[in-house]
């Protein structure tokens, strides 16, 4: 990898160097994370690799957990899901670093989503579901 190719790679996501496990380096952001740890347990990653790796997830989930991936494409025909998927991730993960990005409120369907995957101290959505 080029010294630019790393500087730019080292851009998109917080990370840093780890010592406290079994991998090299570490970040806050989930899907870089995933990225990482599969290239140092598995070497060489291709995106077909990756890809069937996520599509075989996604199957998973939507077997077990039909409600919520319901929710989640339900919410996804909104115009402003992202933000709203963002917001959720901030509330479930305060470490988050996606705090910027999120909605400034919270939709019906988000807050509905938000009490399905356990967050117990969101009060406007407890109170409305």
């Amino acid at each position: 990898m080029s010294p630019e190719d790393l500087t730019t790679f080292t851009q998109f996501a917080d990370i840093h160097s780890y010592t406290g496990g079994t991998t090299t380096l570490s970040t806050k952001d989930a899907v870089f994370m995933n990225i990482l740890s599969a290239v140092e347990t598995q070497g060489v990653l291709t995106i077909k690799r990756l890809l069937i790796e996520n599509l075989t997830k996604l199957i998973y989930f939507d077997k077990e957990y039909k409600d919520i991936f319901v929710k989640i494409l339900e919410l996804y025909q909104t115009k402003d899901w992202m933000p709203q998927l963002i917001a959720i991730e901030s509330e479930l993960d305060p470490a988050s670093i996606m705090h910027k990005y999120r909605a400034k409120e919270l939709s019906e369907t988000a807050k509905e989503l938000l009490v399905m995957l356990g967050q117990k101290n969101y009060q406007d959505a407890s109170n409305e579901c």
